[in-house]
């Protein structure tokens, strides 16, 4: 059983949330952030500028926690964030055109982790998590909260529905046309009510996120808890990670069928611009070559393991493997293209690239994530991407 906490925040200034709260942080890329963040001094993604972020001759003696707490003493001093005013839960919506999600905003305790309530799904780099530690110490503040999705029962339903009838305390749009909505759960009996409902969730899934909970479990980096916002498992979408593969010379499709032998169908699907190439199924994926896409289908025995069953895996072992000698995911001939508009780029990278082909996955699923972490195993790199992501500076809490 867990006891989700409510939590003492400060909130950003309704008139200026969408200016303060971050753009989705891996959206701008590496080299954007940086210059992002000068250009607008006071949106939040000044405070989670990471090392990686900076230009290399502002690095020496730099020190980033020590900065991000000052650039956020300066946006309070500036009433970017006023205080909340008493601990609460929050209800945090992301909608577009075609999408809603609404999850609960919440101190997720540390225990929960070790006691087998909150599960992963990625392997995390230790000195990543170190870093962010040291963060955690230092800068004494977060606002980034790990996303978690949970399998929602009706009374969950029922509780979120009834409290997002009432007015939100913050409803803005950022530049990327999400709008982002801000309910509080301030009563005493509602809190209590969210408590003992979500007491019931036997597990909570990281689906962004690990390498804040692997800091969290590090010794002195927080206060026994970490801010989380969990979602519905039917609210969140998942996107496919594709991949391209650079080669020496142009492929040919018979060499790759005889490679791949007689687990494999492969079915000319028409040019480029002429068809959606989207697979539409579990094991099938769409292969380009030159202006032609194709379809792969598997129809092999597909393996009972939970992480070797994953289209990726297939993907890796079944093909990259046996036709391009591709063992590791590390490899520097692969390249990953993610998003809406997945196709359109594969064509573009294929077109304009030397001797490129590249691959069409179908999205994981959720049960798949779940089955991986209820097993306690760890998917492949770039096996999934959900969007839209919870954004910083909306909700900062300190200790």
């Amino acid at each position: 059983m867990t006891t989700l906490l409510p939590i003492d925040a400060r909130i950003a200034n309704a008139d200026r949330a969408d200016e303060v709260v971050a753009p989705q942080y891996d959206t701008l890329g590496l080299s954007g952030r940086y210059r992002y963040a000068i250009d607008h001094p006071d949106c939040f993604l000044n405070v989670v500028l990471s090392r990686a972020d900076f230009p290399a001759v502002e690095i020496e003696g730099l020190d980033i926690a020590r900065r991000a707490a000052e650039h956020f003493e300066g946006m309070v001093d500036r009433g970017l964030f006023p205080a909340h005013g008493q601990p609460s839960f929050f209800l945090y919506e992301l909608a577009s055109d075609t999408h809603r999600q609404v999850g609960l905003v919440a101190g997720v305790p540390v225990h929960a982790i070790t006691d087998g309530h909150v599960l992963g799904h990625e392997g995390t780099i230790h000195d990543r998590a170190l870093d962010l530690a040291e963060f955690y110490r230092t800068a004494r503040l977060t606002s980034s909260p790990v996303a978690l999705a949970f399998n929602a029962a009706d009374e969950q339903r029922a509780l979120f529905d009834r409290i997002t009838e009432g007015a939100p305390i913050r409803d803005f749009s950022g530049s990327d046309g999400v709008r982002q909505l801000l309910w509080s759960i301030d009563d005493p009996g509602d809190i209590a009510a969210v408590q003992e409902s979500m007491e019931g969730v036997e597990s909570y899934y990281i689906t962004d996120g690990h390498h804040r909970v692997a800091a969290a479990q590090i010794e002195g980096a927080v206060p026994g808890w970490f801010l989380g916002v969990i979602f519905p498992s039917e609210q969140m979408r998942v996107l496919e990670y594709n991949r391209c593969v650079a080669l020496n010379a142009e492929p040919s499709v018979d060499a790759i069928s005889n490679a791949l032998g007689s687990d494999w169908q492969i079915q000319r699907l028409g040019d480029t611009g002429l068809v959606d190439a989207r697979p539409a199924l579990v094991g099938d994926f769409s292969m380009l070559i030159e202006d032609v896409w194709y379809r792969l289908r598997f129809v092999g025995d597909r393996p009972d393991d939970p992480v070797q069953r994953l289209d990726v895996c297939l993907l890796h072992d079944r093909v990259l493997a046996p036709a391009f000698g591709i063992t590791d995911d590390q490899d520097g001939r692969l390249s990953y293209v993610v998003g809406e508009d997945a196709g359109p780029r594969l064509e573009r990278a294929v077109r304009y690239g030397e001797h490129i082909v590249a691959f069409a996955l179908h999205p994981t699923s959720l049960e798949e994530l779940f089955d991986v972490a209820d097993a306690k195993r760890r998917m492949p790199a770039k096996s999934t991407w959900f969007t839209p992501k919870p954004r910083s500076g909306l909700i900062v809490v300190r200790w």
